[in-house]
């Protein structure tokens, strides 16, 4: 079968210097924006904290402000904050985010790169690629958008047969290419049935 479509794209970071909160576009406890007869669900899904978040509020904005309805789904302490800015959320784990303040640790790309193979994609990605078709379904879903460390939400939506489209949060750069997750990124469409994609 062939997969959805999917892109990926980069974020500025004057695009956050520039934000106006989607309770702004709001009237009568809904989002006041254009009506459009082609409006569609966009599910926008991240899976750590706030900084895989953030560079993506300026999509959801933008679809909110064009009339689509807009859900984020995420973990419960960062859709609490989004859901103060009045977008609807969905808590869906893992609770990444610790409890309590914790000491800097040298920076180590190696075990970053470990990290996002071994608990990114092997771990989460797998219990996300099982808990958002759920998600999807309630919110009538047409299109994803994620962060680029989310990859459940790309096998969520591919199953599903909706176009997906990640956004670059780390500042480290690209790490979701073949060299870093490749193999437990494989072992992941496997599971849920899918086509290879050694180019990621």
């Amino acid at each position: 079968e062939p997969r959805a479509a999917h892109r990926s794209v980069g974020h500025s970071g004057q695009a956050t210097d520039r934000r106006r909160d989607v309770s702004d576009l709001r009237r009568d406890g809904r989002l006041a924006a254009a009506h459009h007869d082609d409006a569609v669900g966009v599910v926008v899904a991240f899976v750590g904290g706030w900084g895989h978040t953030e560079p993506l509020l300026p999509v959801a904005r933008l679809a909110a402000a064009m009339g689509h309805d807009v859900t984020f789904a995420g973990q419960g302490a960062i859709a609490t904050r989004l859901a103060a800015l009045g977008y609807r959320t969905e808590v869906v784990g893992p609770d990444t985010l610790a409890s309590t303040r914790l000491p800097l640790l040298p920076v180590d790309r190696g075990h970053e790169r470990t990290v996002l193979a071994d608990h990114f994609v092997a771990v989460f990605g797998r219990a996300r690629a099982q808990t958002l078709p759920a998600v999807l379904e309630r919110a009538a879903a047409t299109l994803v958008v994620c962060d680029e460390a989310d990859v459940g939400a790309v096998v969520a939506a591919e199953r599903r047969g909706v176009p997906s489209v990640t956004v670059n949060v780390l500042a480290s750069g690209r790490m979701t290419t073949p060299a870093i997750v490749g193999p437990a990124w494989a072992r992941l469409r496997s599971e849920a049935g899918l086509v290879e994609d050694p180019e990621l």
